[in-house]
């Protein structure tokens, strides 16, 4: 259960930065 959790906290936490990656990379060049 606990395992479970913590990848879907991980998992959101990745595609908030790679949202934030996206999002800055254009803004950077």
């Amino acid at each position: 259960m606990r395992i479970q959790m913590t990848l879907r906290i991980v998992g959101g936490n990745s595609e908030i930065l790679i949202r934030c990656d996206r999002s800055f990379v254009p803004a950077a060049h």
